[in-house]
Order: structure tokens, then sequence, then C-alpha cells
């Protein structure tokens, strides 16, 4: 029973990748509604983040020190994109470090989704295959971050590398042979950068966007939680 549902995840897992990968007809298909899917997108994941995978990671570890290793992540993350910034004047040198910077933050936004895909498909609910509607969501709304790197980085070889990220996450919860403790609070620090990554790259800014889809999609996971609950 447990090696049918780790199965189940990783061929999930890989669905998930392969829509990343085929970023490009995705990006045709919605560019037109780009800025309504991020914005449910974002509502999406807040709402997994809070309701779902962080009440997880606090059955096998300490609030405080998860807490503390949320902001740790978040800080982390800031202050290493704050620093390329103001210590690299040269504009080339620059640019390629915050494309590599940008492009490690939508491996860890994606490995996390794997991650938090293993986490819900464990969970003993019939609602549990809802989860996938907005992970695969989240997946579309990513895919044109993933497509403009991709015009800037001309390789199949990287962008296979950022599209495996939902495999790589989800075989990394499945496979990681250490303590449940020890395992939450990396995946802890892991999801500090994430909320920072959120903020920073996920949700519209100024007007752009739309705030009903963004509750939307916040309500939807509610509904489903509730339904777990």
């Amino acid at each position: 029973m447990l090696l049918s549902t780790e199965i189940t995840i990783l061929i999930f897992a890989l669905i998930l990748s392969f829509s990343n990968f085929y970023s490009r007809k995705f990006s045709k298909l919605f560019i037109k509604h780009k800025f309504q899917i991020l914005s449910f997108g974002a509502g999406n994941l807040i709402a997994l983040i809070f309701l779902i995978l962080l009440p997880e990671i606090l059955k096998k570890s300490e609030l405080n020190i998860v807490l503390f290793l949320l902001l740790l992540g978040f800080t982390f993350f800031h202050v290493l994109e704050k620093f390329l910034y103001q210590h690299n004047h040269d504009r080339k040198k620059l640019y390629k470090e915050l494309k590599y910077l940008h492009q490690i933050g939508f491996f860890v936004d994606h490995f996390m989704i794997g991650f938090i895909l293993s986490s819900t498909l464990n969970l003993d609910s019939n609602f549990k295959f809802f989860i996938l509607v907005p992970l695969f969501l989240q997946t579309i709304s990513s895919s044109f971050s993933l497509e403009y790197m991709d015009k800037r980085e001309k390789t199949k070889f990287n962008k296979m590398i950022l599209s495996s990220a939902p495999f790589v996450g989800a075989l990394s919860s499945i496979s990681l042979n250490v303590e449940p403790h020890i395992k939450s609070y990396l995946f802890a620090f892991i999801m500090g950068m994430l909320l920072y990554i959120i903020s920073r790259d996920i949700i519209p800014k100024k007007k752009r966007g739309n705030p009903f889809l963004f509750l939307l999609g916040v309500s939807l996971i509610t509904i489903i939680w509730l339904n777990i609950k």
C-alpha cells in the first residue's frame, strides 16, 4: 500500500515536471490571462503553505524552531538578492548572477510543490486529490517565468533541470532518510525562501492581477482544508 502511494506521488510529480518543460505551449495559450492566473495561483500557494504544509511540519517539530527557520529562509533569500544588486556594478555580471538567482528561486518554488504533493497525498482523505488542481494551476502560472528564462538561456539541459524540480521535490520527500524533525526543519527553511519568492515574483504588483481571483484561490484551498479536517 505504501509503495503504491509513493508511485502515485511520483507519477503526479512527473506530470507536473512535464508541464514545466512544455511551458512554451502553456504560455502561448494563457498569456492573455497571465496576471489573473498568477493571482489565483498565488492565493492557492499561500493557503497551501499556511493551512496544509505548515501544520504538517509542526506535527513533527517545535513551533519556535520552525518559525525561526521560516524567518531565516525568507531573510537569506532577500539579503542575497540585495547583496547582488548593491555589490556588483558590472551590469553584465549582475544580469548573469540575478538570472541564476531567479532560476534557483524557480527551482525552490517547484521543489516545494513536489514536497507539498508528497505531503498531501499521504493524508487520509477523499479530498486529497483535489490538491492536484491548485498545484497544476501553480505550475501553469509559473510556466510564464520558465518561458522567459528559456528565451534568455537557450539550452534544453538547463530547462530540463528547472523542469525536474517537482519530481525532485517529491522524490526527496519520499527518500530522505533522516529523523522526521530534521526533515521538517530543512523544509521550514526552504519554505521561508518560498514565501519570499511568492511575495517577490509571483503575486502581481501594483494594478496588475485580480484580488477577487486571489481570494478565490485562498477560498478553494480553505474549503479543501475544512473537508480534510
